[in-house]
């Protein structure tokens, strides 16, 4: 199973390279990585994709979970907050 986490972080980063201006790489490599238990770099993309594209729901989504995942619970609060239009 593991086997497949690789190849896919391989896919989605090439992909990610390939095409930048396009969120959707990006945040497929945010969430292998988020399931392969590297939160600070699946943290590192999403900061990155949200940083290019800040209406980004799926990417906002995904942040607020992984930083509930990785114990930052505070930041995972206002991370849904902003997602459900509670906080600018």
């Amino acid at each position: 199973r593991g086997g497949y986490h690789e190849e896919s972080l391989v896919l989605y980063r090439a992909l990610a390279a390939q095409d930048p201006s396009r969120p959707e790489a990006q945040l497929a490599l945010a969430e292998t990585l988020a399931w392969q238990g590297d939160y600070p770099q699946a943290l590192v993309i999403l900061e990155q994709l949200l940083a290019a594209h800040p209406n980004h729901q799926p990417a906002r989504l995904l942040k607020a979970r992984v930083l509930s995942w990785d114990g930052q619970l505070d930041l995972a609060i206002e991370q849904y907050r902003i997602y459900l239009g509670e906080l600018p």
